[in-house]
């Protein structure tokens, strides 16, 4: 845990016993009534939440809380008072992922030593949102260094700024490809924060959400602004809601979905905007419903040997409630591009985060090349992994005009997209296909396309499992109606014993 999570405590120790009020597994809706109904207020449940991510912060969940989090709740509840609450946020303390750019005294890291001190004099346009439904933001969850993108062997639990990343359930630090919104996903499991805010660009957040019993959706690329967010594979990255429950999730999302000139994408998401994506939270979300079963390469991993009959089980009960399993429906070219190597996400990667750079005049560092030379000169202390996958983006040209690099970014959407997930939707006549964890996270990210991530149960060791649905471009209303469809059903969330 970062010194000023640490100081922040330390400041409060002398302020007034809060009344109890259990915060534990608490949804959006519960916390909103008990604050219309006078039980808590924004401040008092942002002081229980603060003295629990103080009381666990040997799990290195948040690598930094906000110093102004007391005062923020102290005035929504007196704009509650005079004027009534914004909307279904107002007050509601959320972790937002450290790698989104705020403008007050928290840092934006991205877990990166070279970045540890970088402040910035903007804030991501989905921050700017949440303030304005009155959102209290706790502070920034730890991140692996650069999102999980610094070494090819370094664990997705390592940041050398926040430092280990444990995983609530099992004690144990978040292993290699758990992604990295795994600071943001650990902290709804411990239940440091009501809802959360994650990012992806090839599986971080449908891993962190299947390895902590949680709900991430990883939106269509477009759907959420990623202005002011620390790019990595621009083409591939996304914001998205981390929550406990689907619902939670889907209100979030229609909350921050929708164009921003601040990001170009977003102009394609015009008639394909919910603002409430709730009503497709139904009870008979299932029930006729036609979900392929992705099995091929997606059941061979033998590390999900102990995850798959946790599957199995759920993929009945799936079907005893009214689901249409098309099982195998495998997705075509699965094979072919889980192992493929391409120029874009190496050439996007140095792209835009120079591009980036150059908006924090006052930064640490100018260019992808400082953090090498800065990693080169401070060894083991920032680079304990090594740095291969960020050498190799230095490496590149870093030049979006490249053929070389238009070439395999119009392979990775041919594979994925048009012969790959959309030819397994035609070809089955399918509503959504269900992955088993994470595993069709990189053509879900090469594609661009959405995918819903539900908790399904434990393995014998207690070790959470997860399934994703995932679809075409703009499916999030279908998505999330299975979803919640799947999660009334098999009732797996369960709160982490370590974190009582």
């Amino acid at each position: 845990m970062a010194k000023t999570a640490k100081s922040t405590a330390a400041t409060r120790k002398a302020a007034p016993k809060t009344p109890e009020f259990d915060v534990r597994e608490a949804t959006v809706a519960k916390l909103q009534a008990a604050m219309t109904q006078g039980k808590v207020t924004s401040a008092e449940l942002t002081e229980i939440y603060l003295d629990r991510i103080n009381a666990y912060r040997a799990f290195n969940l948040v690598r930094e809380t906000n110093p102004d989090a007391l005062k923020i709740a102290a005035d929504m509840d007196r704009e509650r008072k005079a004027k009534g609450p914004r909307g279904p946020m107002h007050g509601v303390p959320v972790i937002i992922k450290d790698n989104m750019c705020t403008s007050d005294k928290m840092r934006t890291t991205v877990g990166v030593k070279a970045l540890e001190k970088m402040r910035t004099p903007f804030e991501a346009e989905i921050v700017k949102r949440l303030r304005g439904h009155g959102a209290v933001i706790l502070g920034k969850g730890n991140v692996p260094d650069f999102c999980d993108y610094m070494s090819s062997v370094m664990p997705s639990g390592f940041s050398a700024v926040g430092g280990v990343i444990h995983n609530p359930y099992t004690g144990e630090m978040y292993a290699r490809g758990g992604g990295s919104s795994t600071g943001v996903a650990g902290s709804l499991a411990a239940n440091l924060a009501c809802v959360g805010f994650g990012s992806e660009t090839q599986n971080s957040i449908q891993a962190p959400a299947c390895n902590s019993a949680v709900v991430g959706i990883k939106p269509t690329v477009g759907l959420w602004s990623r202005a002011g967010i620390v790019p990595l594979a621009i083409n591939q990255d996304t914001a998205g809601p981390m929550a406990r429950t689907v619902f939670d999730a889907a209100l979030l999302l229609g909350l921050i979905a929708g164009p921003d000139f601040g990001d170009l994408a977003t102009m394609a998401s015009l008639g394909h905007v919910h603002r409430d994506y709730t009503r497709f939270c139904t009870q008979a979300g299932l029930v006729g419903k036609r979900i392929g079963v992705s099995r091929g390469i997606f059941f061979e991993r033998e590390n999900l040997k102990e995850h798959y009959p946790v599957i199995e089980q759920a993929l009945l009960k799936l079907h005893e409630a009214g689901a249409i399993l098309v099982d195998p429906a495998e997705i075509p070219n699965s094979r072919a591009v889980d192992p493929m190597p391409s120029r874009v996400f190496r050439t996007d990667f140095k792209a835009a985060f120079n591009h980036f750079l150059k908006s924090v005049p006052d930064g640490p560092c100018k260019s992808m090349a400082d953090v090498v030379a800065f990693n080169s000169k401070h060894g083991d202390k920032a680079i304990p992994y090594g740095m291969d996958l960020l050498e190799a983006a230095e490496a590149t040209n870093g030049d979006w005009s490249e053929p070389e690099y238009h070439f395999d970014r119009a392979r990775d959407i041919r594979l994925c997209r048009e012969e790959g997930i959309d030819a397994c939707l035609r070809e089955h006549r399918l509503d959504a296909i269900l992955a088993p964890m994470d595993r069709a996270a990189k053509m879900t990210g090469k594609a661009g396309y959405p995918a819903v991530s539900v908790p399904c149960g434990f393995t014998k060791d207690g070790v959470p499992v997860g399934i994703s649905f995932v679809g075409t471009a703009w499916s999030e209303p279908t998505l999330i109606a299975i979803a919640h469809g799947a999660e009334q059903v098999l009732k797996a969330r369960k709160p982490s014993k370590r974190t009582p």
